[in-house]
């Protein structure tokens, strides 16, 4: 079978960049908080809740929405209508996110914000596409690897430049993606076409509010821990879910992959494809080897800081990603695939209703522990929800 039909080597290659959210962050995170300090690393983190709340608006569920729309003969102009509306977006939120941000703190979050700009540009759906998944992993690599050198080869660590290398890395990722895609002259060769663009954004903001409705409460949480319980806490969260919401990243790919195959018709049918068990027994099985290992990797990740007082938060972060992979199949796999996003907002809007007020009275009372909990329990409901939706109606 030829390696771009073999469904588990593309999995490897499209999941290098989930791999390496997760391994960079723990080569990293020591070296910044030793020479910088929890409370500066947190500062860092509680700037991400915004620039992940730009991502989400910016990225306006088009990553996704081009899969299910692409076809060898308009290619090069969804891939031009998509960057198109994506920067548009990015160059907006800047101008309102900027009013946001203390005079003594806009360098670092301009620093930071270009990881936006980056992903408006990132061309990964059309390798997935064209089944080039292997060569869009080889410029990451390249990528990541080069700039992650500059930043050792330098001296001196301070807080600004770790925001320039999560900056700068996801913008020239995203450049380099675009420029060698094979594909670079065709697509900012095309005009504009008004009524495929709206078509597009109108799909693509559908399925930015399930997006933004099904993710705002938990990418918030880093704005709500610095509010109620200080930077050095929040720098502490932002650790962990650089581990937890790795592993729940890697999840999106093999499911995105999936959307090529066949319909399921229910969850034990999604489980008869054997590429999926073999997954999901790796999945858990990681899973449960960083759980086993969690005091020797928490105290590498962070040394500084006794471990006893976020043991239990972290073993609890782990249940998080195994949720989201159910979530993520039935909204990939049973909603995307039939072209029912739409049926997916009164869901979403339900749990974001919910989860807002429970987020912020975990964390105004048990803060760090709060905050895992109350990721699960959202996450719980909105599984609950998307599962007895689909069995109900279909």
């Amino acid at each position: 079978m030829e390696i771009s039909k073999n469904i588990n080597l593309r999995f490897i290659f499209i999941n290098f960049p989930n791999a390496l959210n997760i391994a960079i962050p723990i080569i990293l995170i020591p070296v910044v908080i030793a020479a910088t300090g929890i409370v500066e690393f947190g500062r860092i983190i509680y700037y991400q809740g915004y620039i992940s709340i730009a991502l989400i608006i910016s990225e306006n569920g088009l990553n996704t929405i081009v899969l299910s729309a692409i076809k060898e003969d308009n290619s090069n102009q969804v891939v031009f209508h998509t960057i198109l509306i994506k920067v548009l977006l990015a160059i907006c939120l800047f101008g309102v996110m900027i009013l946001l941000v203390p005079e003594d703190d806009i360098v670092l979050f301009s620093a930071m914000y270009f990881s936006v700009f980056g992903q408006a540009l990132n061309v990964s759906y059309l390798y997935v596409f064209q089944k080039r998944e292997g060569f869009y992993s080889f410029i990451l690599l390249t990528t990541k690897f080069i700039l992650l050198g500059v930043f050792f080869l330098l001296k001196i660590i301070n807080i600004l430049q770790y925001a320039l290398f999560l900056g700068i890395s996801e913008f020239l990722t995203g450049l380099f993606s675009l420029l060698l895609s094979g594909h670079f002259k065709g697509i900012i060769c095309n005009k504009i076409d008004l009524p495929n663009l709206k078509i597009l954004a109108l799909r693509g903001l559908n399925f930015s509010s399930i997006n933004l409705l099904s993710s705002g409460y938990s990418i918030s949480i880093p704005i709500y821990l610095k509010i109620f319980s200080g930077l050095e806490i929040t720098g502490i969260y932002g650790a962990i879910e650089k581990i937890y919401r790795g592993f729940c990243n890697v999840t999106a790919p093999f499911n995105l992959m999936l959307l090529g195959e066949r319909n399921f018709v229910s969850v034990v049918d999604f489980f008869r494809m054997r590429q999926v068990r073999l997954f999901f027994a790796i999945f858990i099985s990681v899973l449960v080897l960083v759980g086993f290992f969690d005091e020797i990797l928490m105290f590498y990740i962070l040394p500084s800081v006794n471990y006893k007082i976020f043991k239990y938060s972290f073993l609890l972060s782990l249940i998080i990603p195994i949720i989201v992979f159910f979530s993520r199949m039935f909204v990939i796999n049973f909603f995307i695939k039939r072209s029912l996003e739409h049926k997916l907002i009164p869901i979403y809007f339900l749990v974001f209703a919910v989860s807002i007020p429970t987020h912020l009275t975990l964390i105004y009372f048990f803060g760090l522990i709060g905050s895992i909990f109350a990721v699960i329990i959202s996450e719980l409901i909105c599984l609950y929800k998307l599962n007895n939706f689909y069995r109900i109606n279909f």
